[in-house]
């Protein structure tokens, strides 16, 4: 992966956006009272850098019933993240993003997902 993709700091991003997506993070769980992650998002928040194992490790697991996501019908669970993106996992233990992402090794199909994600809300000029 190329070193862009391992973490931002506010220089080199969309200060605004940034910022904007990782407050709205957290007041979600100050709404949910989710004591555990809450100075987690803070600590992000004060030193203005989001890391990859940083975003990965805030995926929130979710029935699918607890989402308004629309979801593949073999769409058993999803992993929501900070930027408003999902992954499914689908019945066959499959997890898929979108029709040319998708597979069975998590944790490169959330390189796949944080690139994007980070292209498009955060990065000026990756």
């Amino acid at each position: 992966m190329d070193d862009y993709i391992v973490g931002f700091s506010i220089s080199n991003i969309n200060n605004n956006i940034f910022m904007i997506t990782i407050k709205k993070h957290l007041e979600k769980l100050k709404a949910e009272n989710n004591t555990a992650l809450i100075p987690y998002v803070e600590k992000i928040v004060e030193r203005g850098t989001l890391t990859f194992e940083e975003w990965s490790s805030l995926g929130k697991f979710l029935d699918t019933d607890q989402s308004n996501r629309k979801v593949l019908k073999s769409c058993v669970k999803i992993i929501e993240y900070i930027g408003d993106v999902y992954i499914q996992i689908l019945k066959d233990g499959e997890f898929y993003y979108n029709s040319k992402n998708k597979g069975k090794n998590l944790d490169s199909l959330e390189r796949i997902v944080w690139k994007e994600i980070c292209e498009k809300l955060w990065c000026d000029n990756c």
